[in-house]
């Protein structure tokens, strides 16, 4: 996967607010994280792409220390601060997903596929939303 124009820069930004967490910036340092993950949403980048750029951040990052212990550390990190830049892809997809599923059940409950309620779902014009794109009671 090549990244786009948009990346490139988006590269160090990520890498210098990871650093800058990892240091100690705590919340603060979490905060940056969302709002580079809400960025990435607007340039309508991809899960993946985000993910591209944080696993070359931590690569570079975990080369260029030397003690096992402070890598372990930067790696526990590091993977938080992903979780809070991912927070927003998921409560994206959980509104689209909490959009098709009562469509999905009004088709359901009146035996119609392919109906014009589905509106662009290939699950739904299938006749089945899978169990694993159901939302999960919390």
């Amino acid at each position: 996967m090549s990244m786009g124009e948009s990346t490139v820069p988006f590269v160090g930004t990520y890498r210098a607010a990871l650093l800058d967490y990892l240091a100690g910036n705590g919340e603060a340092g979490l905060a940056c994280a969302y709002e580079l993950g809400r960025q990435r949403i607007g340039e309508d980048s991809s899960l993946l792409q985000l993910l591209r750029v944080h696993q070359e951040a931590v690569n570079a990052i975990v080369a260029s220390t030397s003690a096992e212990d402070e890598r372990l550390r930067q790696l526990k990190g590091s993977g938080e601060f992903l979780m809070e830049a991912l927070s927003t892809f998921e409560v994206l997809s959980r509104g689209y997903l909490g959009l098709l599923e009562p469509r999905y059940e009004i088709s359901r409950s009146s035996g119609r596929r392919g109906s014009s309620h589905h509106l662009g779902s290939p699950h739904a014009r299938c006749g089945f939303f899978p169990r694993f794109l159901r939302r999960s009671p919390d």
